[in-house]
C-alpha cells in the first residue's frame, strides 16, 4: 500500500511540475518570461556492448555556476538542427542565451516555433579564433586525471564494485589501461597522471540515484566535489557511477570534444572503454564498419575489441592517427588526379622504435589520398609490438573520413595481391584502384609495397623490378629475455631489471626513466607478468 501511495504522489507532482512549467511557458509571469541563463553547447557521444543498440550522439548545454566546478546539465530536445545550421558546435565553444520559459521540467531546453527565435547565440569561439575542434597542445603533454566515485559503499544497490584502490589501478597502473595506451600509442607524446593531491575520490550519491540520468548524477558528483574538496588541478574529470544509475543504454559517455566522460561502474575499469571515450574528449567520433556505427575493429573508436579488464593492444585506425598527429612527420598526402601514390608503408610500431629508419628510407606511416570532395586512409597495419592485438593485422587496411573530426568508415583490409576500387573518385567518372603489391626488408624495417592510381588518368605497376617477401618478418622488438641483460634505466646501472623486479617498482616506476629506447616495462621480464 506504501509503494502505491508513494508511486501516486510521485505521479501526481510530476504532472503538477509539467504542468505549471506549460502555464509559466504560455502565460506565466514577467519576471519569469523575461529570466534568462547563459550555456555551453557541448556534443556528447557514448559507447555500447557490441550486441548493443548503438547510441546516437546528442547535445547538451552546460550552464556554469560559479567559476571553478559547479554546473547545471540540459538536454536540448525539438526541432534544433536548423538553429545550428551556420553555427559549427564541433569545437565545443559555442554558448547560447535561453529564456528560462524554454526550458521544461527535467532540465530540457525545448526548441519549438515559440523558443526559436528567443535562444540567441552569445559567443562562437571559431568565428573568434577561426580555430578547428582542437588545436595539437590537447594531444600531447602531461594530462592529469580526476576520477569521482560516485558510491554508497554502505547500501548494496548504490555501491560501486571498484574501490579507490582498484580504480587507481585500473587506469594507471595495470598492464592495460587509459595511461598505458595513450602513452605507447603516442609514441609518449600524451601522458595522462594521477590528479594531485587528490586522484579517486569517494563522493556519496543522493537516496534517488537509481534510475537518475547519467547527467543529474554526474551533475550532482561536480556540486559535491566543489563543496567538499579544495579544488584540485585536472584536464579531465571521469565519473564512475552505480550501475542502477540511468545511462539510457549506453556503457558510458563522454563530451566530444570536452573535459568529462561518465561511466556505468560495469564498464569502468574496461581499456576499451576508457580509451574511446578520453577519444572522444580529444575530439575523436565513432568509426564504423559495413553500415554499423562504430564496428570497426581496427581501433579504439569502434567497439569491437575485447570487453575484458586486460584488453586487447591496438591503437586507433589510420584516420584517427593522421588526426591526432603523433606522427605527422611520416605523413604523406597523395591527389590521385594529378599523380598516382608508389611507396612503402609501416607499421606504428616500427615508427614509434625506429624513427631514423623510417626517414632515411623515405617510408611513411600513413598515407592520405585527397581530391576535393574524397578523402581515404592508408596503413600498413601490421600485428606487432604496441599493434600487437590489433584486427585485420598485417593488411593493408583503408579507412575513409570525409573531415578532420567527423565519422569514419572502414573499406576494406588487402592481403597481398588484392586491391579495392573506390568507384567515381571525387564524384566524377572514374574509379580509384588501391593495391596491395606486397612486403619487403629493407634491413631493420618490414614495409608493405603500395600503389594507388586513377582508372585511365595516372597510372602504377606493383611489378617495377621490386623483390616481395610475402613471409611475415618476426617483431622487430626483441624479447625481454634479450634486453634485460643489458638493460638499466637512465639514473645508472644500479637501476636494472632486477632493482625493477622487487616490490611494486614496475607498477610506480616502469614506464618512466628511459634508456636507450626502452622503459623497464618494455626492457624486463619481471615488469611484463
Amino acid at each position: 500500500m506504501r509503494v502505491v501511495v508513494f508511486l501516486f504522489t510521485y505521479l501526481l507532482v510530476s504532472i503538477q511540475k509539467a504542468i505549471a512549467s506549460h502555464v509559466r511557458r504560455r502565460n506565466g509571469e514577467a519576471a519569469f518570461q523575461s529570466a534568462t541563463f547563459e550555456c555551453t553547447i557541448t556534443e556528447v557521444d557514448g559507447i555500447t556492448a557490441p550486441n548493443d543498440e548503438p547510441v546516437s550522439p546528442e547535445l547538451i548545454c552546460i550552464r556554469m555556476r560559479s567559476k571553478q566546478s559547479s554546473e547545471k546539465t540540459y538536454r536540448l530536445a525539438g526541432d534544433y538542427e536548423p538553429f545550428f545550421e551556420d553555427v559549427d558546435i564541433s569545437h565545443g565553444g559555442v554558448r547560447i542565451r535561453v529564456p528560462l520559459w524554454a526550458v521544461e521540467w527535467g532540465n530540457i531546453i525545448i526548441f519549438d516555433q515559440e523558443s526559436f527565435n528567443q535562444i540567441t547565440v552569445t559567443y562562437d569561439l571559431d568565428r573568434k579564433l577561426n580555430t578547428g575542434v582542437i588545436n595539437y597542445s590537447n594531444v600531447v603533454g602531461t594530462k592529469k586525471i580526476l576520477i569521482i566515485r560516485l558510491s554508497n559503499d554502505s547500501v548494496d544497490a548504490h555501491k560501486i564494485s571498484q574501490t579507490e584502490d582498484k580504480l587507481m589501478n585500473d587506469f594507471f597502473w595495470d598492464s592495460n589501461n587509459l595511461k598505458k595506451v595513450y602513452w605507447r600509442c603516442s609514441r609518449r607524446k600524451l601522458e595522462f597522471i594521477p590528479a594531485t593531491p587528490n586522484a579517486v575520490i569517494t563522493i556519496v550519491p543522493p537516496s534517488d540515484v537509481c534510475g537518475m540520468k547519467w547527467r543529474e548524477a554526474g551533475d550532482y558528483a561536480i556540486d559535491e566535489l566543489q563543496n567538499q574538496f579544495e579544488y584540485i588541478d585536472r584536464s579531465h574529470t571521469l565519473i564512475v557511477m552505480p550501475n542502477c544509475v540511468d545511462f539510457e543504454g549506453a556503457a558510458a559517455w563522454a563530451e566530444s570534444p570536452g573535459s568529462k566522460s561518465w561511466y556505468r561502474s560495469l564498464y569502468a575499469s574496461l581499456p576499451l572503454v576508457q580509451v574511446h571515450e578520453i577519444g572522444h574528449n580529444l575530439g575523436a567520433k565513432h568509426s564504423g564498419k559495413n553500415g554499423v556505427r562504430y564496428a570497426d575493429d581496427t581501433g579504439y573508436m569502434g567497439n569491437q575489441g575485447m570487453w575484458t579488464d586486460e584488453g586487447n593492444k591496438m591503437c586507433f585506425n589510420a584516420a584517427k592517427i593522421w588526426v591526432f598527429g603523433w606522427y605527422s612527420e611520416f605523413h604523406k598526402t597523395s591527389n590521385p588526379e594529378k599523380t598516382a601514390f608508389i611507396g612503402n608503408l609501416v607499421g606504428i610500431s616500427d615508427a614509434k622504435n625506429s624513427p631514423n629508419a623510417v626517414t632515411n628510407n623515405g617510408f611513411h606511416v600513413i598515407v592520405r589520398l585527397k581530391s576535393d570532395s574524397s578523402r581515404l586512409f592508408m596503413v600498413y597495419n601490421r600485428k606487432a609490438g604496441l599493434n600487437a592485438e590489433v584486427a585485420d593485422g598485417n593488411k593493408l587496411v583503408i579507412i575513409d573520413q570525409d573531415g578532420r573530426y567527423t565519422e569514419s568508415t572502414w573499406k576494406a583490409a588487402l592481403d597481398v595481391g588484392e586491391s579495392y576500387i573506390h568507384k567515381n573518385w571525387n564524384g566524377g567518372s572514374r574509379n580509384l584502384i588501391i593495391v596491395n603489391c606486397g612486403l619487403q626488408n629493407e634491413g631493420v624495417l618490414e614495409s608493405m609495397f603500395a600503389i594507388a592510381y586513377l582508372e585511365g588518368l595516372t597510372s602504377a605497376q606493383c611489378n617495377n623490378g621490386q623483390t616481395f617477401n610475402t613471409a611475415p618478418l618476426p617483431d622487430l622488438n626483441p624479447g625481454c629475455d634479450l634486453t634485460e641483460v643489458w638493460w638499466h634505466d637512465v639514473d645508472g646501472e644500479e637501476y636494472n631489471c632486477e632493482w625493477y623486479s622487487q616490490s611494486n617498482r614496475c607498477a610506480a616506476y616502469g614506464d618512466q626513466f628511459e634508456n636507450d629506447g626502452y622503459t623497464a616495462n618494455e626492457a624486463c621480464c619481471a615488469c611484463e607478468d
